[in-house]
């Protein structure tokens, strides 16, 4: 699971009742978030990457990310090669969010962003302290947005679900069609009732568990191994990321 901008991977607990109990989640965790909430926010594209190798054994994995993590999501989902059984992607579209690649955002740009993505003002904005701090860790994510935004080349094999909110104002809905050029698999779109955080609606959920649940019930589990003998060399495979579910 791969978090959107200003957040961890908890804000997609609602999102996973419909998978079942032996299935594995794992998400990303950015630093200044969550758990890593005492670190310096700041994190780049090669950061993300680096961490895959903890998940350790390979096993089949369906990438979900929203927004910023769904320009992660990408890059992840070809780093797990042919373990990536699935990608599901929610409020983005391709070629967008490069804005900022080389001068970062102003607040007030910030600001008019929160406001395009329905995301309600919090009070904290308007106390110093946690207005720099808010301000901080959306800046460093625009920033991280804009370098995984150059994802041209990428192809994947895995089947692409891309999910919209019919009256987001941060994606272009024209674009969406874009998507389909970044697998050889197949790529379905579904609009979705809402704006930008339409994913996450209540009244979304029940459909979103169930097409998470879908894509993780289509993985196939990986056969164990032959015996090997004591020269033989395991065969190299692509690294698993921490933003996944349904491993």
């Amino acid at each position: 699971m791969l978090p959107h901008s200003g957040a961890g991977p908890n804000s997609y607990r609602p999102l996973l009742g419909g998978l079942p109990g032996d299935v594995e989640v794992r998400g990303l965790t950015l630093p200044g978030r969550e758990r890593r909430l005492g670190e310096r926010t700041g994190a780049s594209l090669d950061d993300v990457l680096s961490s895959l190798g903890e998940l350790g054994d390979p096993l089949p994995t369906v990438v979900f990310g929203h927004s910023l993590g769904a320009l992660l999501a990408m890059w992840v989902a070809c780093e797990l090669g042919g373990d990536c059984a699935g990608v599901i992607v929610s409020g983005q579209a391709p070629g967008a969010n490069r804005r900022w690649r080389h001068r970062p955002p102003t607040e007030a740009e910030m600001i008019e962003l929160l406001e395009a993505g329905d995301v309600p003002l919090s009070k904290a904005l308007y106390a110093p302290r946690w207005r720099a701090v808010l301000l901080d860790a959306l800046r460093a994510d625009l920033r991280l947005g804009a370098e995984a935004a150059d994802f041209d080349r990428i192809r994947l094999d895995a089947p692409l679900t891309v999910l919209a909110g019919q009256a987001d104002r941060l994606v272009d809905p024209t674009a969406l069609g874009c998507w389909a050029r970044h697998t050889s698999a197949s790529c379905r779109t579904r609009l979705l009732p809402g704006g930008h955080f339409a994913v996450l609606a209540e009244g979304n959920r029940a459909e979103v568990t169930t097409l998470i649940a879908a894509a993780v019930a289509k993985t196939v589990p990986v056969a164990a191994p032959c015996p090997a003998s004591a020269d033989a060399r395991p065969v190299p495979v692509g690294a698993a990321g921490p933003g996944t579910a349904g491993r």
